[in-house]
Formats: C-alpha cells, structure tokens, sequence
C-alpha cells in the first residue's frame, strides 16, 4: 500500500474484531518527527460493512517525505484503549509540493 506525497487518500478501515460500543478511533501517520492524526467519532460515522473511511488532506500529506511511514489505529471504549498492529506504507514523492487549488 502507498500514499502519494500531496494525494488525499481516502482509508477504509476494517473494523472487525473491534468491539461494537467503541467511541472513536484515531488513525496516526509517522515519520520520523512528522506525526499526523485523525479523529472518528464511531457514533456519528457512516459505517458500511464493518468499515469506516479515514481521509487526509493535501496539506498533511506535503508533510511526508519519499520513504516509509506508519500507520496505526487506536480505539477508545470509555476508559478503555485498544490498539492495531503498526502498518508500513511507502510515500511516492511528487515533484509538485504546493497545495493545488
């Protein structure tokens, strides 16, 4: 799997085998020092088939630099955390690195 550096992808996150009453999750992107975070309200979300999208914007993905990132999702049931396995992606640079508009 990869992200296009200035892309906006769009992640489907599988939800199966995370508890029905969990309130949010927070899909982190890492490298290096650079760390990007989204926040899912689960009971507000639009879940289809076990699975909710996460996206990013241009603006967070200018931020990765050719290479390797992480990614991991973390689940809060009331005072509960859950955690996934680190997932690696390869960034794909662009040679375009403003914002299109």
């Amino acid at each position: 799997m990869f992200i296009y550096k200035g892309s906006t992808p769009l992640f489907n996150l599988n939800l199966e085998g995370l508890p029905q009453d969990a309130d949010k999750c927070v899909v982190t992107l890492k490298q290096n020092e650079t760390v990007i975070s989204k926040a899912v309200n689960l009971a507000k979300a639009k879940i289809s088939n076990d699975s909710v999208s996460v996206s990013f914007t241009q603006e967070e993905t200018l931020n990765l630099n050719q290479g390797k990132v992480r990614l991991q999702v973390n689940a809060i049931i009331g005072e509960s955390r859950f955690v996934s396995p680190i997932q690696e992606l390869e960034v794909i640079d662009n040679l375009y690195e403003e914002v299109l508009k």
